[in-house]
């Protein structure tokens, strides 16, 4: 139902800018 859909959104809006910070530090090391 929606309440699973709201665990979706909840664990991307953790998840994600994560991930981009991690991609940003391996540019950083790469650079």
């Amino acid at each position: 139902g929606s309440r699973s859909r709201f665990k979706m959104v909840l664990v991307s809006n953790t998840t994600v800018p994560a991930v981009l910070e991690k991609l940003k530090d391996q540019i950083k090391s790469n650079s």
